[in-house]
């Protein structure tokens, strides 16, 4: 069958970031295997994988705009695109018909790629019903070094069935990462469910699934309850890039707080997607995923319901002694997330858009989180630690495998949260705090996180004066060797807090505007410091108290309390061997009493060298005599 190759050149891909080099490649597969097909491989118009390839422009050497490209983490995936024999669906009896279950043709031609050593599955621009009540199984990927071209195909079922649609099973007598399917590269696709009419979809229930790929897939209306759109179990070297996720079931309760488009889970007997066989469980957890340049929106369904925007990452299973390790998500967009609550003292129930317990070696950058609907509370990021869970002595392969408390806590390690946009999240609900970005350990003797990076975020519109309850922007509790800087703050309860257990963290060159409580707290910490800050526009104070020890502010520069702003600038209560040294605390309005709050139970520290402008007193009250509150400069 004839079909026109194209030349591709950089910066001719309609501004997408791709290598012209990687489309010269996919543009020689597709041209030989069109060569190679027999006339009556079913295809009407072998020319519409052109057309597909205009629109859509998959790559096979993927760069992504930012710090964290991951085309160096997988191996050139151009080498898969349209290698080896091309397998239209069409050919193994698919009807694309939306009626007829097509399952039995999609396997079969699976099935022949598999004898084949890999291959290319092809699957036309029709609407395909799949893993329907007719015939209960899903389609099975047990394919390895298989590419799937699907745009323009459409995945649905008829009428409600919940299992997922396209599984990965361990392969009989293995375990392991990998022991399911490997090599596996998915392009384009729409899976449809219907949200109203309780038709979900699990489209990839993925079980020891390794070095996999899925692109340019879009699913509608799919996803409610318990059910996710990526349910990994025990996976390695999974990549979802440039994936749309519509819709989601908005529900309150506590017991349905469990579902993620992608689920990152254990490879443990109840842990897997119906229809995924319950076969080859060794205690894996997922490691070394990559979400990016994903979009998660909400969904308008025909009668004009909106449904929000699925929790885009998360696990709720916990295991002693394992963590969730690479876990990437970058650059991607969500708008109106589902209300989420966190229910106190139950760790599996506690969500947030992303949110990660027992995880290490975590980047979360360059995204944009967007709320413009009241009334549907949720946290931002959460990456927590958890003392309960599965005990490590408890057997994956056994149903119910025993929980328990652990030996050792499993904490957040090397967690980066940076250049993330947050926008009109309510921190304050009825109910419980929701943080926009909060880390989290679980004690201080074994149990603290550490190595935390929060930088570069922008919080904006996270404060309601109609909220009973409110909460800091950013928070983080029982952590060491962190930084919080270069975020910028505005309009806000309160903009960042360190608490309980904290040690050698640094706040420093945040820039912090309209704060309706302290602009800065730390409670409860040691060897902390605070320095560069801008802050402006308080209606409380930068604030240090609960028995913290060994903490510096300085080199602040905080302006402008708010109108009827009466307290001090910034406060040092009941703490020892504090620094407040070299200040600038300006009000330009009327003229305040004092500038730095004291009493008498701050010790061994000092108050000095502070430029103070518009107050009569550098202090509230005399501290103890240990301390030095002279030499400040008064105007």
């Amino acid at each position: 069958m004839a079909y026109v190759m194209q030349t591709w050149y950089n910066d001719e891909a309609g501004g997408t970031p791709i290598d012209a080099d990687a489309l010269n490649h996919i543009e020689q597969g597709i041209y030989d295997a069109a060569a190679s097909m027999p006339d009556d491989l079913g295809i009407s118009d072998i020319d519409g994988l052109q057309d597909a390839l205009d629109d859509k422009q998959p790559a096979g050497s993927y760069q992504v705009a930012g710090d964290y490209s991951t085309s160096d983490d997988l191996s050139d995936l151009s080498d898969q695109v349209f290698k080896g024999a091309v397998f239209n669906v069409l050919s193994y009896g698919a009807k694309g018909d939306g009626a007829t279950d097509d399952t039995a043709a999609f396997q079969s031609a699976i099935d022949a790629i598999a004898a084949a050593g890999g291959g290319t599955l092809w699957v036309p621009p029709k609407r395909y019903a799949l893993s329907t009540s007719a015939v209960t199984t899903t389609v099975i990927l047990r394919a390895d070094h298989m590419t799937v071209w699907a745009y323009g195909a459409t995945f649905m079922r008829p009428t409600a069935w919940q299992r997922a649609m396209f599984t990965c099973s361990t392969r009989t007598g293995q375990t392991g990462y990998g022991s399911g399917v490997r090599h596996l590269t998915w392009y384009g696709g729409t899976f449809q469910g219907s949200l109203k009419d309780s038709n979900y979809i699990t489209p990839f229930g993925l079980h020891h699934a390794q070095y996999c790929t899925f692109r340019d897939i879009r699913i509608e209306n799919c996803q409610a309850g318990g059910s996710h759109c990526f349910d990994l179990g025990g996976c390695e070297g999974i990549r979802v890039q440039n994936c749309t996720f519509l819709g989601t079931v908005d529900v309150i309760s506590s017991g349905n707080n469990v579902a993620e488009a992608v689920q990152l889970d254990g490879s443990y007997m109840g842990t897997l997607t119906g229809g995924t066989e319950n076969v080859g469980f060794d205690g894996l957890l997922t490691r070394d995923v990559v979400v990016e340049n994903c979009n998660y929106l909400p969904f308008t369904d025909s009668e004009g319901t909106v449904w929000p925007c699925a929790n885009a990452l998360g696990a709720h299973f916990m295991v002693e002694g394992k963590y969730y390790d690479h876990i990437r998500f970058l650059n991607n967009y969500i708008k109106d997330p589902r209300t989420c609550p966190v229910v106190s003292g139950d760790p599996t129930a506690t969500r947030g858009v992303v949110h990660l317990p027992t995880a290490k070696d975590v980047v979360i950058a360059n995204n944009t989180f967007v709320r413009t609907v009241a009334d549907k509370p949720c946290s931002v990021i959460r990456v927590e630690g958890v003392n309960t869970g599965v005990l490590a002595s408890a057997d994956p392969s056994s149903s119910g495998a025993a929980k328990g408390t652990f030996a050792t806590p499993v904490v957040p390690t090397d967690i980066t949260i940076k250049d993330n946009v947050i926008q009109g999240f309510n921190t304050g609900v009825t109910t419980s705090e929701m943080e926009c970005i909060l880390v989290a350990g679980v004690d201080a003797t074994n149990g603290a996180g550490s190595r935390v990076t929060v930088r570069g975020n922008q919080i904006s519109n996270s404060y309601s004066s109609s909220a009973s309850t409110h909460a800091f922007a950013i928070k983080l509790t029982k952590i060491t060797e962190a930084s919080v800087s270069e975020n910028t703050v505005i309009n806000s309860y309160g903009a960042i807090r360190l608490e309980t257990d904290c040690e050698r963290v640094t706040v420093v060159n945040n820039k912090i505007r309209t704060t309706n409580y302290k602009p800065i707290h730390l409670y409860g910490v040691t060897f902390c410091s605070v320095q560069g800050n801008v802050v402006s526009d308080y209606n409380a104070q930068l604030h240090i108290d609960g028995g913290s020890t060994d903490c510096a502010v300085i080199g602040n520069n905080l302006s402008n309390p708010a109108s009827g702003f009466t307290g001090t600038a910034t406060g040092a209560f009941t703490t020892t061997r504090i620094m407040i040294i070299g200040n600038f605390i300006v009000n330009t309005g009327d003229t305040l009493a004092a500038a730095i709050g004291a009493n008498s139970g701050l010790t061994h520290s000092a108050l000095t060298q502070n430029f103070i402008v518009g107050y009569t007193n550098p202090t509230s009250a005399a501290p103890d005599s240990t301390t030095i509150s002279t030499g400040n400069f008064i105007q």
